[in-house]
């Protein structure tokens, strides 16, 4: 079962509500404003699990994948509260990501990530659940990037030696990097 008062033609993400118990009008899986007014997926009093899943993206053309997330809670919630972050790589079972993929109780706000990911194609998944009409847990900033560039060395300047910074290209795309003079180094 799908929930949410999102317009139809949104296809790059899926809720599910099947296990959520919205059973008061302050209760909400939504896009709300945080404290600070951006925009944030934020789960409220849900009563039983909710479910969120990004569309199935497809990342056979790129070699290093890193996954990110940013979770917060702004309340106080008890160890059965809980916010975890998973990912399918080519349609297989759901991994916990490796850095704050399990996230219960208080944990104010973390940067959820998983990175070394190769393969053919990549869904991010969201499961949370809540109690209280006072527990606020949001997610925001779901970002799939390629790694593609890497600072090897770094070297100072001396008398007879200028400084140098060494980049390797760690992608399978050529990348336009500028002069100095043009980014304004």
């Amino acid at each position: 079962m799908s929930s949410g008062d999102y317009p139809t033609e949104v296809n790059k993400w899926f809720i599910d509500t099947a296990y959520a118990k919205l059973t008061a009008n302050s209760d909400w899986l939504s896009v709300q404003e945080d404290e600070f007014g951006n925009q944030v997926f934020e789960i409220r009093d849900s009563d039983g699990e909710f479910y969120w899943s990004s569309e199935v993206i497809d990342i056979s053309n790129y070699l290093d994948i890193i996954l990110s997330v940013s979770i917060s809670e702004n309340s106080v919630l008890e160890s059965t509260d809980y916010i975890n972050i998973y990912y399918k790589l080519n349609g297989g079972d759901e991994v916990l990501f490796e850095t704050n993929g399990s996230n219960a109780d208080d944990f104010t706000n973390a940067q959820v990530l998983q990175d070394s990911i190769v393969g053919n194609s990549i869904q991010v998944i969201v499961r949370a659940k809540n109690n209280a009409g006072t527990e606020r847990i949001q997610f925001d900033n779901v970002s799939i990037i390629e790694k593609s560039l890497l600072i090897t060395e770094i070297t100072a300047n001396s008398e007879n030696f200028p400084g140098f910074i060494e980049l390797k290209n760690c992608s399978n795309h050529t990348l336009d990097c500028k002069s100095s003079a043009e980014v304004g180094l």
